[in-house]
């Protein structure tokens, strides 16, 4: 299984200033975006541009492109509508990449995304992911292991975002098994 992550997953590692962990990540399990996420990650205004494209070159995660004709191109052409061609052009591109490949797990943060992949991911097996179970897995896979990557991932995400029931209990006692000290207000 190879995670394919949308444009805000990527943004909030490039935020918290945790891409080398989002690289050192894709060492340790597959992980890949879609030209089209790579694209709108290299045009943001704050972390784009030729810094971007040289961590892409060495991170570790495959860019796959959609092949003209392909069943993923026939789907994106259908997800895509004239008010929506550039807006959610990455997590569209990502949904009908995972649409026509089941090797790959959607991972967004995106509710407009979520709805769609609910639409469109019908194959057995995991088709998506959210952040949270996405955070919680790289460290119980042990991709992640410093407890604090995790807080400042959430910290780019914001405070006001609803939390799972079980984060509190799981990100509270990783603390104190990682480190030995006081876990951090969740």
């Amino acid at each position: 299984m190879t995670y394919l992550l949308d444009t805000m997953i990527v943004s909030f590692f490039l935020q918290a200033d945790r891409e080398r962990e989002l690289a050192a990540v894709a060492k340790h399990c597959p992980v890949a975006i879609v030209d089209e996420v790579r694209r709108e990650l290299k045009n943001d205004r704050d972390r784009g541009g030729d810094l971007f494209e040289k961590w892409i070159a060495t991170s570790n995660i495959e860019v796959r492109s959609i092949v003209v004709g392909s069943p993923a191109s026939t789907t994106l052409a259908d997800l895509l509508n004239p008010a929506s061609l550039n807006k959610g052009r990455g997590e569209r591109a990502s949904i009908a990449l995972a649409a026509s490949d089941t090797s790959l797990t959607f991972v967004t943060h995106d509710k407009a995304a979520v709805w769609i992949a609910m639409r469109e991911l019908w194959t057995r097996g995991e088709r998506a992911l959210g952040l949270f179970a996405f955070l919680r897995r790289l460290f119980d896979e042990g991709a992640l292991a410093d407890p604090v990557v995790i807080d400042d991932v959430m910290g780019a995400v914001g405070a006001a975002t609803q939390r799972p029931t079980w984060w509190a209990p799981w990100r509270a006692g990783i603390a104190s098994s990682a480190s030995g000290a006081a876990p951090p207000p969740v």
